[in-house]
């Protein structure tokens, strides 16, 4: 049976204390110019906000943002670090906003805690309503095909029983001592919830250290952590 991923009851503070650094700086360095590349207005959706580091960076590219979480634990540290900032505390999959409200919805290190395909395609597809029908979808999560390894960031154990769509791999961040248990999702998967979604990738992008970064890496300079999608609504979508 899995076991529970993320327990921010137990290390939100330590884990809102996390900033834009090592392995994390690659999974935003390159967000700016896709968002310049592919967003059409400011009003933001910042889903999984946690303690709102993604929700404060939007905010600093001028984006009007809302940030969501389930732990009502991390908007609290959010709000503590951003008392003008919107934050909504979330119950289910269901996002309490209108349809077509957003120009933009943010997703960064989110969907490795989602214990299911069929959760990821309740989350999605309301996410897919509340897009506006310009809008645009970018989804920042670890690529599922990486096993165990060290990262600037991250150390990986693989499971004994291998890497499998829906298990689970032990994440431990360096930077905080924090261990989590993450879990897998192929590329095929996210291929399968964003169809089934009413969303259509526009691009995959994997961000690759240069070298240049004041940071030591490990694996980053071969091989991309991350996977950032840009998804777009179907044309013919009635979501």
């Amino acid at each position: 049976m899995s076991k529970k991923s993320h327990d921010y009851g137990r290390f939100a503070s330590n884990y809102s204390e996390l900033g834009l650094e090592n392995t994390y700086y690659l999974a935003f360095r390159d967000i700016p110019s896709l968002l310049e590349t592919y967003t059409q207005g400011l009003v933001t959706l910042d889903h999984g906000c946690g303690a709102g580091r993604s929700s404060r960076f939007l905010q600093s590219l001028g984006y009007t943002v809302t940030g969501a979480d389930m732990s009502l634990d991390m908007l609290q540290q959010a709000r503590s670090r951003d008392p003008d900032g919107r934050y909504e505390q979330l119950h289910s999959s269901s996002l309490p906003f209108d349809d077509a409200t957003f120009d933009l919805v943010f997703q960064s290190c989110v969907a490795e805690e989602i214990p299911g395909i069929a959760l990821m395609n309740e989350i999605f597809s309301e996410i897919s309503r509340v897009l506006k029908r310009s809008g645009v979808v970018v989804v920042v999560t670890r690529d599922g095909a990486i096993g165990s390894g060290e990262w600037s960031s991250f150390v990986i154990t693989e499971p004994e029983d291998g890497l499998r769509s829906g298990g689970q791999v032990k994440l431990f961040i360096r930077e905080k001592n924090i261990t989590l248990l993450d879990y897998v999702w192929f590329h095929s998967d996210f291929e399968s919830v964003f169809d089934k979604s009413g969303l259509k990738i526009l691009e995959r992008h994997q961000p690759i250290a240069t070298g240049e970064e004041p940071y030591h890496w490990y694996q980053e300079l071969d091989k991309s952590f991350w996977n950032i999608y840009v998804l777009r609504k179907v044309a013919d979508s009635t979501m």
